[in-house]
């Protein structure tokens, strides 16, 4: 049986305040992870007397990692980011949609973006899916605002979209979750992953 007119309306006002509230957290976790400091090591620490001092400190067979771009000691697990030109602790990778390091810092306002974005994605799909079925049901009367063509292709490339995003983004949430899982990070798995293929090959 289908839904009638205004049980569509009911299911589309709740959609909407769903993805509305998802797509307020999405915005919230994208600039926290875009304006926080991703956990830039400071510059220009590289001095013989903090050397000095580190290796009066240090314990027994500890190594201390010098950054000559950044003129500073890079902690254990920091990269050098060739975009922002700086040291990042536990840096994960450059993210040009949030245009910052993803790091030790802000890792977890990632996280959470890729999932509100995952979530998004898969409520879209399920959104449209469910306005084509409703619009088929209804012989394309009273379901859409533009002719049952137009809409057509609108959905088309809605359901494409969501498919596109929502594979991206659950993929990218779930290496990340595995990589926090395993206490890596994006750069040591893609090292790892290319040493293996390396390895393959030969």
């Amino acid at each position: 049986m289908m839904a009638t007119w205004s049980e569509n309306m009911l299911h589309q006002t709740i959609n909407f305040i769903v993805f509305e509230a998802f797509s307020s957290l999405a915005l919230c976790a994208h600039l926290k992870t875009m304006l926080t400091d991703p956990g830039a090591v400071p510059k220009g620490t590289l001095t013989d007397e903090y050397i000095s001092r580190l290796e009066r400190d240090r314990e027994q067979g500890s190594i201390i990692y010098k950054c000559t771009k950044c003129s500073a000691i890079r902690p254990e697990r920091a990269h050098h980011c060739s975009v922002c030109e700086r040291c990042i602790r536990r840096m994960d990778h450059h993210c040009p949609w949030v245009n910052n390091c993803v790091g030790e810092a802000n890792q977890k306002y990632f996280v959470l973006f890729t999932l509100y974005i995952a979530l998004l994605s898969f409520l879209t799909l399920y959104w449209a899916v469910w306005q084509f079925v409703f619009c088929i049901g209804v012989d394309w009367r009273g379901c859409s605002a533009f002719s049952a063509p137009a809409t057509t292709i609108l959905l088309i490339f809605l359901l494409f979209e969501a498919v596109l995003f929502s594979i991206f983004t659950a993929v990218m949430f779930g290496t990340q979750i595995s990589a926090i899982c395993s206490d890596q990070t994006g750069l040591i798995f893609s090292t790892s992953l290319l040493l293996f293929s390396k390895l393959l090959v030969l």
